[in-house]
């Protein structure tokens, strides 16, 4: 900027942005626009969820691990 040169960020947000789109829509939607997929893809691969409900007397039960194909990861509690 001191330069007079032109200077840009761009900065991308992922958390809420996709959240209900299937992965692989996603993904072939980015390809058809020349987007290269492989960081989004390495981010949304391999990730599950499950529910964890914690009694009144501090007993814990979780569901089975399930795979998440569709949405973003969010974080934990």
């Amino acid at each position: 900027m001191n330069r007079g040169e032109i200077t840009i960020l761009t900065l991308l947000d992922q958390s809420k942005c996709f959240v209900v789109v299937p992965h692989q829509t996603l993904l072939d939607s980015l390809n058809t626009y020349g987007i290269e997929t492989e960081r989004f893809e390495n981010y949304l691969t391999a990730h599950t969820q499950q529910v964890l409900i914690r009694g009144a007397d501090g007993t814990v039960i979780k569901s089975a691990s399930k795979p998440n194909t569709i949405g973003v990861y969010q974080g934990g509690r």
